[in-house]
């Protein structure tokens, strides 16, 4: 195992496997890896709770934006 699987662990995605589902599976455990990081660093002391919320809203926003580009809403419909 690589220090890159250790700190990024992917798990196995059980939906459809169509391309959009995929991609956004992929930026959606990012996010949560990212969040998860981000509370601990908080909690650690590693960074202050106003910089722990901008970090944690940035990457709301790169979320939101890789649904949208995905198209993932329009999809489903």
């Amino acid at each position: 195992m690589t220090l890159q699987e250790t700190l990024f662990p992917r798990s196995r995605y059980y939906g459809q496997p169509l391309a959009e589902h995929l991609n956004f599976n992929q930026a959606l455990q990012e996010f949560t890896n990212r969040v998860a990081i981000t509370c601990s660093l908080e909690t650690g002391g590693k960074i202050s709770p106003t910089e722990a919320v901008q970090q944690l809203e940035t990457l709301w926003q790169q979320l939101q934006q890789a649904k949208e580009q995905l198209a993932i809403d329009q999809k489903l419909k």
